[in-house]
């Protein structure tokens, strides 16, 4: 008599998960300007650009016309992010930039959602 080897596949349960998670990135950027009449008199149809500051991984600089960047809105002031610095791992960077003024204690004042923007260098 033979012996017989007995067979049993092996059962074994895979299991697997992964995750994306996209947090957000809150960082804030304080642009103080001293003297804004007297810009706003010199600066006719050009930009004052900040010092470069880092926001959520990345360089930004603000550009601040105190004309307005458009004839048409000479009475307004204009303000823009741009990217500073570039990353050769990211051709773009989406960012959701939002501006407020900031009343005499500090605390924000007609909050402005610019939405999610890509940014490129």
């Amino acid at each position: 008599m033979a012996a017989s080897a007995l067979i049993s596949p092996a059962i074994h349960a895979v299991r697997s998960a992964s995750a994306i998670v996209c947090k957000e990135v809150i960082d804030s950027h304080v642009l103080r300007i001293d003297g804004y009449s007297r810009l706003k008199h010199m600066m006719h149809g050009k930009y004052i650009r900040s010092g470069d500051f880092h926001a959520g991984g990345h360089a930004w600089r603000l550009l601040y016309y105190p004309n307005g960047s458009q004839l048409q809105f000479q009475d307004h002031i204009a303000v823009y992010l741009q990217l500073a610095s570039r990353d050769p791992n990211d051709e773009q960077v989406l960012a959701r930039p939002r501006f407020s003024l900031l009343d005499q204690l500090g605390n924000p004042a007609l909050p402005h959602d610019c939405g999610m923007h890509r940014f490129s260098y």
